[in-house]
């Protein structure tokens, strides 16, 4: 199965279905089943390394619209689904991502066009809507942004705010010094299939059943934008699936930490034997100097040199590519995983319902390792369990890789798999 032609399908279910459910007040159809995976697509590991949150997509309607996809959540001790913690959403959501503390994640939701968020437990296994605790739904908890969002990227921001009186003055304390009020906030990047915008989003820090404060500002950067990564601080890429560049971007974010525009950092031709390539994941080395690709259209792995240099005036970076691989059929989500002597990097390949192992250095494929069919998303933990989870989207289920060989992982169990 082509990962283009899921694509268009998907906008076109999801067009008809948002216009038949504008014309509704209720929830007709069937609620979703909580107890299995059904097309899993992003996930998130909590940082304990005992709890995986996986995004389930409805592809298919099988489900109600409004609320039919859902965010299981798997007990990594029993290799299980945890349908009483599962929650409900809206349809095609695709990227799970966790806040600095694991106190809070975010899910993009192309269905009904929004960052669903939600609070985590201290020791990750409760996920709520704190506007409505005692619903499985978390539709209360959710920010509306531009048409098709689907790549996510988190950063921590923090901004220092004077306060001041009726006259614009700054208002002093006893000693003379101006009274300030510090602000840290979630930053999040976000990347939308359509129209070719990028948005920035800021969202405070909050407490109980507040909704937290929220800010956003759109550009125009790139075409299809499908994914984005933070380089360092406020610095972001993001690669788009019909673009013929990648394009670096920081926020211009106010003392009050409202966000107040979007400006371009740096712009990176990608080669291509075709009008565009079809960018589908980004992934940046632990030092940052370098940038991964994958790429589509022809299926490679690109790789740019993104570290300090001055061949570009704006931004003070590099920003070349310096190498490219030919890789399987469909390459999408990229992991690192070390050997204690370098590091590998684990690529899901869509169309070849595998995961193949690649050698940077070199760089070449140095392994392959079967999993189900249609791998989107890959996670590692090497900290805790030595292993590596992946979402197979058409097999409904999550492969657990063992990864006591990192150049030789063998798959030991599968969470899911419906018939």
């Amino acid at each position: 199965m082509n990962v283009v032609s899921l694509s268009a399908r998907a906008t076109a279910v999801v067009l008809s279905a948002l216009l038949w459910a504008s014309c509704a007040t209720d929830f007709p159809g069937d609620p979703p089943d909580l107890d299995n995976l059904e097309y899993p697509v992003g996930m998130a590991l909590h940082p304990s390394g005992d709890t995986l949150y996986v995004v389930n997509a409805n592809f298919d309607l099988k489900y109600r619209p409004q609320d039919g996809g859902t965010l299981s959540v798997i007990d990594l001790e029993s290799l299980t689904v945890l349908p009483e913690q599962t929650r409900t959403m809206g349809s095609f959501a695709t990227t799970v991502r966790l806040n600095h503390d694991a106190s809070r994640g975010y899910v993009t939701v192309r269905g009904d066009s929004s960052v669903t968020w939600f609070d985590l437990s201290e020791d990750g296994r409760r996920l709520s809507c704190p506007l409505a605790p005692n619903s499985v739904d978390l539709g209360k908890c959710k920010f509306a942004v531009p048409s098709e969002p689907t790549g996510l990227a988190y950063s921590r921001g923090h901004r220092t705010q004077a306060l001041l009186d009726a006259n614009g003055r700054p208002l002093l304390d006893n000693d003379g010094r101006p009274r300030l009020i510090e602000q840290d906030f979630d930053l999040l990047a976000i990347a939308h299939l359509r129209d070719g915008l990028v948005s920035v989003a800021t969202v405070g820090d909050t407490t109980g059943t507040e909704k937290p404060a929220f800010s956003i500002a759109s550009a125009t950067l790139v075409d299809g934008p499908s994914d984005i990564a933070l380089q360092s601080g406020e610095r972001f890429f993001v690669t788009g699936r019909v673009a013929s560049s990648l394009v670096a971007f920081r926020p211009a974010i106010g003392a009050d930490a409202q966000v107040l525009g979007i400006y371009l950092d740096a712009i990176l031709q990608v080669p291509t034997p075709f009008s565009s390539h079809q960018g589908r994941s980004l992934l940046f080395s632990q030092d940052k100097d370098r940038l991964y690709l994958t790429n589509q259209s022809p299926n490679s792995l690109l790789v740019f040199d993104t570290s300090e240099g001055d061949n570009d005036a704006v931004s003070g970076t590099v920003n070349h590519i310096i190498d490219m691989l030919d890789m399987p059929q469909g390459p999408n989500r990229m992991a690192w995983v070390s050997t204690g002597e370098k590091d590998l990097l684990y690529i899901t390949s869509f169309s070849d319902d595998a995961v193949a192992i690649v050698d940077p250095a070199i760089p070449a494929i140095v392994g392959r390792v079967e999993v189900g069919e249609g791998p989107f998303d890959i996670l590692v933990d090497q900290t805790k369990r030595q292993q590596a989870y992946v979402s197979n989207f058409a097999e409904h289920s999550v492969s657990v890789l063992d990864l006591s060989d990192p150049l030789h992982p063998v798959e030991t169990h599968v969470i899911g798999g419906l018939q």
